[in-house]
């Protein structure tokens, strides 16, 4: 066979070219009965299209290549990432290598990502990396991760005496206080104490009957001292007429 046929079937070939740069003026397959798909990869009926086809081969060739290295290559654990999930993936958004192959479902950190302890949410730290830089305190044992340490930021507010005698401790007025708040006693701005509610002592039946109080026996009282008299930590009922207690027992 020579190239007459396929030089007979040029247009068609051209077509198939327009067709692949997106340019669709005429439909020649109206007009024409079907080819030989085979003569339009013939070098000499039109090179363009011969390499066209030629590139597209070598992209899938180089595709392929690349999704293998990535299959056959180092996983996160290996590079020294994490796999993590979505939510704790926001976490470390600036550092996500997806060449790196982890579990489905699941995304490679190549950052360290620490976990924030009671210890360190107590004295309102963050959990980080040993080897970034803290601005501000190290606390140590306060994170649930191996390489990390809890960072405590410096202190926006100072406490002064009137909130120490409290044993209270200043903070920024938006963070939760689980007791009372004080704005005396604080150095800085937006800082208020936080202090621990004092537990009120309760009459019992005992002291009310003797028309005592209850007080914290640390109190100085002027007159006798029931010391079961009231409930409560270190209360004692203080009255005064003892006569009176002491008769009303028999």
């Amino acid at each position: 066979m020579g190239l007459t046929p396929a030089v007979t079937y040029l247009p068609m070939c051209e077509y198939l070219v327009q067709l692949m740069d997106g340019d669709k003026k005429t439909h020649l397959f109206s007009h024409r009965e079907p080819i030989p798909f085979a003569y339009c990869f013939h070098p000499l009926v039109y090179p363009n299209l011969a390499m066209g086809w030629a590139s597209l081969a070598l992209g899938l060739l180089v595709l392929v290549s690349v999704s293998y290295q990535q299959a056959s290559g180092k996983t996160c654990k290996e590079a020294g990432g994490q796999c993590l999930g979505d939510k704790r993936a926001q976490i470390c958004s600036q550092y996500l290598d997806s060449s790196l192959s982890c579990e489905e479902g699941k995304v490679c950190c190549t950052r360290k990502v620490c976990r924030t302890g009671k210890k360190c949410k107590k004295a309102h730290g963050v959990c980080q990396s040993l080897y970034d830089k803290c601005k501000g305190k190290t606390l140590k044992g306060g994170c649930n991760d191996d390489d990390c340490v809890c960072c405590v930021p410096k202190p926006q507010c100072k406490t002064k005496k009137h909130c120490m005698k409290k044993k209270g401790v200043c903070q920024p007025k938006k963070n939760p206080c689980k007791g009372k708040v004080s704005k005396k006693g604080c150095a800085g701005k937006g800082c208020v104490c936080c202090y621990k509610k004092k537990k009120k002592c309760t009459l019992t039946p005992e002291c009310y009957e003797v028309h005592g109080k209850c007080q914290k026996k640390n109190k100085p009282c002027h007159g006798w001292i029931l010391f079961n008299g009231c409930k409560g930590k270190h209360c004692v009922c203080c009255y005064v007429n003892g006569l009176f207690f002491a008769l009303s027992l028999y």
